[in-house]
């Protein structure tokens, strides 16, 4: 689809010039699949840490 693409528009793009784009872009998507997950996981700690912070909290002295 891409190589029609860009032969509508005039260009050329041979089969290694595709795999190199593409694993060119490989460490940009795993990057963006770690900050997305990152930022997920955070955001699930920190509801849980409200949650744990909003309790009183109780100490139970009967020693």
């Amino acid at each position: 689809m891409l190589r029609k693409l860009a032969a509508t528009n005039g260009l050329n793009i041979s089969p290694g010039d595709m795999s190199k784009s593409i694993t060119s872009f490989l460490p940009v998507i795993g990057a963006s699949a770690v900050t997305w997950y990152a930022y997920n996981d955070t955001k699930k700690i920190g509801a849980a840490a409200i949650a744990m912070f909003a309790r009183e909290t109780t100490f139970d002295n009967e020693a």
